[in-house]
């Protein structure tokens, strides 16, 4: 048996391999969203037994165009292109298998559509016992507003809705508070339309991690120009300092997916206008299936009950929210160990004022007693009169006592019957509890300020102690291990097992844990338990973590950070099971690991990138496939469709000449410069913009993710900016640890220059340099090529006779790309040049060479004017010696920095000299153009008119269209008489076939329309003569 596995794209070009193969079963997975032609294509004679599995009441299958959908009540119900088969045969009633058990929603949230759709759907017991949601008074609700939305059309990426982003915020913020809903996947954000994505990512910035799927990044790379749109496009997962991380998807691509809390923003609302309650796509069946059956546990919608009230389907689940008391105006939230008391959401804002506390202050506030070790670096956030009473207790470091069974002490009244116990160990910090005695802290409070404000009852209550204890012994016992390691983890060498005591736990002196002396000065005797249970001295572990490597030490104290170490850095390992070490102790050189881990990630992703642009760069325009593309767009448009209304022949004024493209503009140039934009920044025809943008379309978006390639950061990168970032802003708040910083005229670059010497690297790193450079190769790669379709389409639009301000614009558009190239390559040599990358430095000096040789030859071809000749070989000559030198230069240079001997010179000659020599070659092979005077001149339309007029006057008297013609090479001639071709000659120009026979044109001949337009225009009629007529 041989089974054959292939996607649904592209099904007729597989028609042959599935003949080949014939297959007797064709098996369609999801055949809901498969296209009916993309099954009709698959269906060979050999297939006996077709078997569909989807759901034909979940999503349609994806088309472009929303006019030929079903959910178009205009046209769309004629043509109905994203109705699948299984869809169509289901609603003719052919006899369907069905599962109607369900193990994933609730109760409550299966009921939605359980009463519209799915009548027998059964619930699996294992639903019945979803925990409720942490937080919240109800695991199902709807918002029910009267906000209005933003945006314009009905296509899916223009509709928002602000008020809804802002409470979504909050929500999500709540929950992640909860200290429950941590893991991705716990918390997913539903989008109806793609802006409302975008609008929300944009506002859970620098808060929590937000993930944004690809198929969604793919859609938004047609509006990578928009605001807001372009970071999500470079960076689809961003890294914040909250360590969780929340699903942004649109509803289209969440089918076969689930959430343990699922919110819905619908985006859609009139804001109680009776004359804009349109709620486009909301209005599917399909859609509103996929967005109400993927949550657990837990789901919130956001929207305007009366403007859904149009669809059926959303009566019919209004009506079931309203029977479950789940709609309403206002969210309500309430503390899960106070759930009596419930608080209304209305409003953006409120869950911070009244919202229980977060999940840092939950934990204190709600364990049971316990020494907190851990809690030095911590931030609470108290929110409410919620928040339980929390004091924190400083226990003497240097002389812990050991405290046993202290009950019912009294703190002044303050605070009434406090369990508490004070654990053995070397514990800085303790914690008690109150009886929820409220208490509020401010908005972000430190242990450290929370001890200080309290310090009054701390020292009360450490009389009462005193007091109430019977005996208090000092711990003879010296620490094992070191302050910050947990002291419930580490190892005792007293109390520990024989077969523990027997191990090794210092590589150096070969010293088993019975044998260390714990009484000596200094750290290298103590001792670290790790995860795994092995316990090792900090001596050997230092070594072990080549701790040296990334601190300054003198006379066994370590003194300073020391410059990271270069290069990768590996995990460093339990030399025992080979379980990685994290102890506190290596924090930065464990930060380090992660870092590089991180940037070998970056570095493989882009490396795939890159290599599947290549590939498709490869693809394109070969054999002028674009070219003859864009040809056939436009072969049978009229000639008035290119006609420039209200634009001066005569002038020779350029759109874009004096556009100079910002420095601090995206590096490199947005792809929408040479497609989305073209027609109002360069007023081009409509009908040739088209033709051009679907020519160009698959190499333009390989352009955006060579882009997306160009501005990717690096882990390095972004850490050292956070850094920098961070102690500039601290030293421009305190000011005075300025002092003793010089040679600055301001305080903001003292405090700039303070901050990159004090983060621990000395400079920038230029880890991420590679893949920039490399990256804007591509996107430079790709633009040549355009300026090769654009120079073939401009030859056929001089053939085909477009008007001439047309196509100077067109020009125009082309120098607009070789403009871009010579900026974005400046640019990259800028940044190799810093990087000292100095094989990305010669290899970027050949495409400058070459962009400079294609905008004086694009030049020279504008201008043919013989007048100009002088002038354009002085500027030919010029340019040859600059490129003779800076082929010279950059290969002595190279050499300079050569530490490889032969192979480098070996490189360099592939890479550089031979590439620079081609490029030489060309500017040698122009001047000897230029010597023979090999230049034309164009033609204006006004002397075509003149040369027209002499042909309708005097004993010729051409009184009807059909004698203009031109030869392959567009060189023009004219048939008299009849304006039939009655024998062949050749072109005094080229030397190529011209006429015909028998009133027959030659096939490689074609007529001059440029001509023929202008007859028309001054009122020759259409020849009588069938050869004729199409003049």
């Amino acid at each position: 048996m041989s089974i054959l596995i292939r996607y649904d794209i592209g099904a007729a070009r597989l028609t042959e391999l599935l003949r080949s193969v014939a297959p007797r079963v064709l098996l369609v997975e999801e055949a809901g969203q498969v296209l009916e032609a993309h099954v009709l294509a698959s269906l060979t004679p050999s297939i006996q037994h077709m078997i569909l599995i989807g759901d034909p009441l979940q999503l349609r299958p994806s088309i472009e165009n929303y006019q030929l959908s079903a959910d178009n009540p205009g046209i769309g119900q004629v043509y109905q292109f994203d109705r699948s088969l299984m869809e169509r045969l289901s609603s003719s009633e052919l006899r369907m298998s069905r599962l109607d058990v369900q193990r994933r929603m609730r109760p409550e949230i299966s009921e939605l559509i359980r009463c519209t759709l799915y009548p027998f759907l059964i619930d699996n017991d294992v639903v019945m016992g979803r925990p409720s949601i942490r937080g919240m008074a109800k695991n199902v609700f709807f918002l029910d507003h009267r906000h209005a939305e933003g945006g314009a059309g009905e296509d899916s990426v223009s509709k928002t809705n602000a008020f809804e982003v802002d409470m979504i915020r909050d929500l999500v913020l709540h929950l992640l508070r909860q200290g429950t809903y941590t893991k991705t996947g716990d918390i997913v954000v539903l989008c109806a339309y793609l802006g409302q994505l975008v609008k929300l990512r944009k506002a859970f910035e620098g808060e929590v991690v937000t993930v944004v799927d690809e198929r969604d990044i793919a859609k938004l790379l047609d509006h990578r120009d928009e605001e807001d749109v372009a970071g999500i496009v470079e960076n689809a997962v961003q890294q914040v300092s909250i360590d969780s991380a929340v699903q942004l998807k649109t509803v289209d691509n969440f089918q076969g997916e689930e959430g343990r809390i699922v919110i819905l923003s619908l985006a859609r609302n009139s804001g109680g206008n009776p004359a804009n309650r349109g709620i486009g796509f909301l209005k599917s069946k399909n859609r509103t299936n996929v967005a109400l059956s993927r949550a657990r546990e837990g789901m919130y919608i956001l929207g305007n009950a009366d403007d859904l009230a149009q669809s059926e389907m959303w009566r019919g689940v209004i009506v079931e929210l309203k029977r479950q008391e789940a709609i309403g105006p206002a969210i309500p939230i309430a503390c899960h160990r106070h759930p009596q008391k419930v608080t209304l959401i209305s409003a953006p804002g409120q869950i911070a004022r009244h919202a229980p506390t977060d999940s840092t202050a939950d934990t204190f506030a709600h364990s049971n007693v316990t020494s907190m070790t851990r809690i030095t670096d911590e931030r609470i956030v108290g929110r409410s009169a919620f928040a339980c009473a929390l004091a924190v207790i400083p226990v003497i470091n240097s002389a812990p006592y050991l405290a046993e069974n202290v009950n019912s002490l009294s703190l002044c009244n303050l605070l009434a019957d406090i369990p508490f116990k004070v654990n053995v160990g070397v514990s800085s910090v303790g914690v008690i509890r109150g009886t929820h005695v409220e208490k509020t802290f401010g908005a972000s409070i430190s242990v450290e300020e929370i001890v200080q404000r309290t310090m009054t009852v701390l020292k009360c209550f450490v009389k009462s102690v005193a007091a109430k204890l019977a005996v208090i012994t000092p711990a003879t016992a010296p620490a094992p291990s070191l302050c910050g390691e947990p002291c419930e983890a580490q190892t005792c060498p007293t109390c520990a097992p024989d077969n523990v005591k027997s191990q090794v736990v210092d590589f150096i002196m070969q010293s088993s844990l019975s044998d260390v002396d714990l009484d000596g000065d200094g750290l290298d005797s103590r001792l670290i338990t790790l995860k795994c249970g092995h316990v090792f001295t900090v001596e050997t572990l230092d070594g072990i973590c080549e701790l040296a490597s990334y601190y300054k030490k003198q006379d066994e104290r370590w003194l300073q950070l020391a410059p990271a170490p270069k290069g990768l850095q590996k995990h460093p390992l339990c030399p025992l099971c080979r379980v990685p070490i994290t102890s506190k102790r290596y924090g930065r050189m464990l930060k380090r690991v992660d870092l590089d881990m991180a940037e070998q990630n970056v570095a493989n992703k882009c490396r795939s990138t890159l290599r599947d642009v290549s590939e498709k760069v490869s693809a394109f325009n070969v054999e002028d496939r674009a070219v003859r593309q864009v040809e056939r767009g436009l072969r049978d448009l009229q000639w008035d469709a290119f006609t420039m209304p209200d634009a001066d022949p005569t002038s020779s004024t350029t759109v874009v000449d004096c556009e100079v493209i910002p420095k601090n503009e995206a590096h490199p140039v947005s792809s929408s410069r040479f497609g989305s934009r073209i027609k109002d920044r360069h007023q081009l025809p409509e009908a040739l913009v088209t033709a051009w943008r679907n020519a160009a379309y698959s190499v333009l978006r390989a352009y955006d993710k060579a882009c997306i390639v160009a501005s990717t950061s690096s882990a390095h990168v972004r850490t050292w900016e956070a850094a920098v970032a961070t102690l500039h802003h601290r030293y421009m708040a305190e000011p005075q640890r300025l002092e003793g910083v010089s040679k600055f005229s301001t305080v903001e670059e003292a405090a700039l220059a303070k901050a990159r010497k004090d983060c621990g690297a000395p400079s920038t790193p230029k880890a991420d340099q590679r893949f920039r450079v490399e990256g804007c190769w591509m996107t430079i790669q790709i633009r040549f090529l355009l300026v090769q379709v654009a120079q073939g389409i401009s030859e056929y639009l001089r053939k085909k006779g477009l008007d001439t301000l047309a196509r100077t614009r067109w020009a125009d558009f082309i120098a607009y790309i070789l403009s871009s190239i010579r900026r974005d390559a400046t640019l990259a040599l800028e940044i190799a040049e810093k990087a000292r990358s100095y094989r990305q430095v010669i290899k970027t000096a050949v495409l400058m060479m070459e962009a400079e040789y294609q905008t004086f030859s694009h030049r020279l071809g504008r201008q043919r004017n013989g007048m100009l000749l002088k002038e354009f070989q002085h500027e030919a000559r010029a340019a040859y010696e600059a490129a003779r030198a800076e082929r010279t230069s950059q290969a002595n240079r190279y050499r300079l920095f050569a530490t490889q001997g032969h192979k480098d010179d070996e490189w360099l000659i592939e890479n550089f000299i031979e590439p620079a020599q081609r490029v030489v070659g060309k500017w040698a092979k122009l001047i000897m153009q230029l010597k023979k005077g090999v230049v034309y001149t164009e033609v204006t339309d006004q002397e075509k008119r003149d040369v027209l007029k002499a042909f309708m006057s005097g004993f010729l008297g051409f009184n009807t269209r059909g004698h203009f013609y031109q030869c392959p090479n567009g060189h023009v001639y004219v048939i008299t008489e009849c304006g039939g071709a009655m024998e062949e000659s050749r072109c005094p120009e080229c030397g190529c076939a011209i006429g015909g026979q028998s009133h027959t044109l030659n096939r490689t001949n074609t007529r001059a329309m440029d001509y023929e337009n202008l007859a028309r225009e001054e009122g020759l009629g259409a020849s009588p003569f069938a050869w004729g007529r199409d003049a």
